[in-house]
Order: C-alpha cells, then structure tokens, then sequence
C-alpha cells in the first residue's frame, strides 16, 4: 500500500508539474488593429495640389453644387489661363482645384466669382486677395480637367 501511495503522489506530481497552469499556456490574440480612416476625396486632392508648392492654390465650385460639366472646364481653362500648372477634379467631379505660381487676371477672377464659389488656398493670400478672391484659412483638400 506504501508504493501504491508513492506511486500516486509521483503520478500527482508529474500530472501538476507537467501541465503547469493552462493560463499561462495560451497565447494573448492579437489586438485589432484600428479600421484606417480615409480623408475626404476633396481633402485628399487639395492637400495633393498644396504639396506641389504653388503659390496659388485655388478651388472651384458650381454654385449650384452639382458636377463640373465640359463647359465649366472650358470656361475655367480659358479665365484662369495657361499659367495654371494643375488641375485636378474630385472624384464626385464637383469641384476643380488650380495650382499655380501666376496670378490670375483679376477681371478673369471676378468672372469666374460670378459663375463659380471660388476659395483661395494660396500661400501668398493677400495676393490672392488682391485679385478678387475669397480667401479662406479652412483645410478640405485627380481627376485631370481636360
């Protein structure tokens, strides 16, 4: 009964040591990483054209908030000029963004105010603001325009 008794507290033994404590066993999951957040398309195609170094940084939109069509490009090429090095349309085709290092002909700007929301970007603003923009400090941020 002695080595019946041994036997069993050696088997215990080995049983405990062996297995160790299940917990520590198990691996941690891995966390999940945080879902990326995109910027909005226009904030993504502003901050695009902004990295170009332009000293003007300009963005059009319909008044009527609807999409760019083929004459508002036209429209927008010819009064902004050759001097404009960038275009690039948002994805929704709802708004234009002009990068340049020329001003615009101020009677072109008041023109294209007329028909367009105009926002100004620039580095320069009172430049800009000269030319007969609306300047804003705002952040939003492509398609080519031709």
């Amino acid at each position: 009964m002695f080595n019946f008794l041994k036997l069993s507290v050696a088997l215990a033994l080995v049983f405990l040591v062996g297995c160790g404590n299940v917990a520590e066993n198990r691996e941690e999951p891995l966390p999940t990483p945080a879902p990326t957040v995109r910027k909005p398309d226009a904030v993504e195609k502003l901050e695009y054209v902004q990295t170009g170094n332009f000293e003007f940084v300009f963005t059009f939109r319909r008044r009527d908030g609807g999409e760019l069509e083929s004459d508002d490009r036209i429209f927008l090429r010819e009064k902004c000029g050759a001097e404009v090095n960038q275009w690039v349309v948002t994805d929704d085709k709802k708004m234009a963004i002009a990068g340049t290092n020329f001003l615009v002909e101020p009677k072109n700007m008041l023109e294209l105010r007329r028909r367009f929301i105009v926002e100004d970007f620039s580095k320069n603003r009172s430049a800009a603001k000269d030319a007969g923009t609306k300047s804003n400090s705002n952040l939003i941020s492509g398609n080519d325009i031709r």
